[in-house]
């Protein structure tokens, strides 16, 4: 099948499937995450949960986290649990914009218990606080922007002076808060990020690797493929059917026809240092 014909599929099964929510329960590491979604969602539940983007993050088994983009809490709900688990007390705080992701994340929190060890905030991250546009599918929506000074301030509010883990994925916005005003890295011990050379080029990158590195972390590009019939095959096993998983499976399933491999692609940063 041809790009032509599955970019067609593609709108065809968006078109179908507006911002309704649906209720899914996804199985990982064990556990069964309760999550209300949308569309959009079941592709960032698949990357997250299923191809295991991020994983290096599970690994550190942090206490302090903060979830830069949020979206429904896809990454923000299996790390509260994982808190709980390892270290009895700790704090995840969620930044998430947009609205109708926002209502998701907020609904996700209170179904899976995590309400003690989650702490959601309405804002985009920037380098300065504010108020802005932000572009989501076809939806437009002006949000208040806060910083990443602030989101230190709110979480010495709760006690905590250091960052174990933090998650960024920001589509494209994250050159700015990783290279200007940074000292706030100063109290964080490791990043996950998904990067965007696309939308500010190889320079950008560039800046945001150094600045990094300048700063004591080191840098890694984390590249893994998965076979797409093993994407399908966990896609099947591990999410509960709903009519959105049955409309989307038909699109795994094209995509397991014409693709042989899917890539996973994400930047960890990790000071070998722990923060005193």
């Amino acid at each position: 099948m041809g790009v032509p014909v599955r970019s067609l599929v593609f709108q065809v099964i968006r078109a179908s499937l507006p911002f309704d929510y649906g209720f899914v329960t996804v199985n990982h590491n064990g556990l069964g995450l309760r999550f209300y979604v949308h569309y959009e969602a079941f592709q960032v539940i698949d990357e997250l949960l299923l191809l295991n983007q991020y994983a290096e993050a599970f690994k550190l088994k942090p206490c302090v986290v903060v979830d830069v983009g949020a979206h429904v809490g896809a990454f923000t709900i299996p790390m509260a649990k994982g808190i709980m688990q390892s270290c009895g007390k700790g704090l995840v705080m969620a930044i998430e914009p947009v609205s109708i992701n926002y209502r998701a994340l907020v609904n996700n929190i209170k179904v899976n218990d995590v309400e003690n060890v989650v702490l959601p905030v309405k804002a985009a991250v920037d380098v300065k606080r504010g108020v802005e546009e932000l572009g989501w599918v076809n939806v437009r929506e002006r949000v208040n922007t806060i910083t990443m000074d602030d989101v230190l301030r709110l979480m010495r509010g709760r006690g905590y002076d250091n960052v174990d883990l933090v998650k960024i994925d920001i589509e494209g916005a994250e050159l700015g808060i990783l290279t200007l005003n940074t000292n706030w890295l100063r109290h964080v011990k490791a990043l996950v990020m998904e990067l965007h050379p696309s939308v500010y080029g190889i320079k950008g990158l560039r800046r945001i690797v150094s600045t990094l590195e300048r700063e004591g972390f080191n840098v890694i590009h984390v590249k893994s493929q998965m076979n797409t019939r093993q994407a399908l095959k966990k896609w099947i096993e591990n999410i509960n059917p709903s009519p959105q998983w049955l409309t989307l499976l038909l699109w795994k399933t094209l995509v397991s026809m014409s693709l042989n491999q899917l890539e996973i692609d994400y930047w960890y940063a990790v000071k070998e240092e722990k923060l005193t």
